[in-house]
This record gives structure tokens, C-alpha cells and sequence, in this order.
């Protein structure tokens, strides 16, 4: 059976090609699954350190940072508050520094979005760092440049897989 429109008038064209599009579009779904899907994008990340209080980095300066509290604990998708102590060879409580917190995704090539603000809180070398804003899963490294502001300086770094 076939059916011959030619020298009709109808109103059936306009309604099949808006229906052959929207098929088209349906059919059209991206096929690939999503890498940063699920709460397992973590399981194989060798390159992350295990969250703990306390974790100690030290640079190549000699300079020790331990993070005492991490909010959320472990660190996790979206604002982070880390507060952070920094300590000299001999573990003495460095007040009064300069501390810059830079987070990057090293697989994507770029930072987060947000600056973290970094605070002195009292004393005994604690700092509190606000907004470490880690927005998307994967692997996030943070890291932390130093400065006495007389000479002294260096350099941590702190990295996590944060779960989507």
C-alpha cells in the first residue's frame, strides 16, 4: 500500500519532520557512560593521600604542615574548611606566615573556581582555609606555598580524590 500526497494539501509535513527530529534527538543520548558517575571513581586513584587527622606534609624546606580538621572529613565535592598547623624542623608553631592555598585538577589542566581565604587562627601555627572549593570528582591536588615574609619559604602539597 502506498499513499501519494503530490497536489494535496495537508498539514502532514510539517508534523513528520517535527516528528522524525524529535526521534533523531532521543535517539541521539550520549552512549558513553560518565567517568565522574557513581562513588567508585575513586577505587583505583593511586596518586591520593588517605585522609586523616593530623595528615603531616613536609616540604623541601624543612617546613611541616599537618592538617588537624578537615570539614567535611574526608575532604569532598563542593566547600571545603581544612584548618591547618604549620611547624618548623624542630615542630615549633610558626605564627604570622603568609599561606596561599592553590587547588588544580592535574587530569584536567585547571584550578578551582573559588580562592580559598586563609586565616590565622590564635596561635600555635594553626591557620583556618575557607571556600577550597573542589566543584567536580576526581583528583584534586592543594597546595600550599609558605612565607615568612624574612626569607623563608616552601612549598606542600595535599591530594585527594574527591567522589562525585
Amino acid at each position: 500500500m502506498s499513499f501519494d500526497l503530490r497536489g494535496q494539501s495537508s498539514n502532514i509535513w510539517p508534523a513528520a519532520l517535527l516528528l522524525c527530529s524529535v526521534v533523531l534527538l532521543v535517539g541521539c543520548g550520549d552512549d558513553e557512560p560518565d567517568p565522574h558517575a557513581g562513588a567508585t571513581i575513586c577505587a583505583s586513584e593511586t596518586r591520593a593521600d588517605t585522609y586523616e587527622v593530623g595528615l603531616e606534609k613536609v616540604g623541601k624546606g624543612g617546613l611541616k604542615t599537618k592538617l588537624l580538621l578537615a570539614e567535611p572529613a574526608p575532604p569532598a565535592k563542593g566547600d571545603n574548611t581544612w584548618t591547618l598547623q604549620v611547624l618548623d624542623g624542630s615542630n615549633a608553631p610558626l605564627d604570622g606566615l603568609t599561606v596561599d592555598v592553590s587547588p588544580f585538577m592535574p587530569d584536567h589542566g585547571h584550578p578551582a573556581p573559588i580562592t580559598p581565604v586563609v586565616k590565622a587562627e590564635g596561635s600555635d601555627g594553626k591557620y583556618l582555609v575557607e571556600s577550597i572549593n573542589l566543584p567536580m570528582p576526581g583528583l584534586w591536588e592543594v597546595t600550599l606555598d609558605i612565607d615568612d615574609g624574612a626569607g623563608i619559604t616552601d612549598s606542600v602539597l595535599y591530594s585527594f580524590c574527591i567522589e562525585g
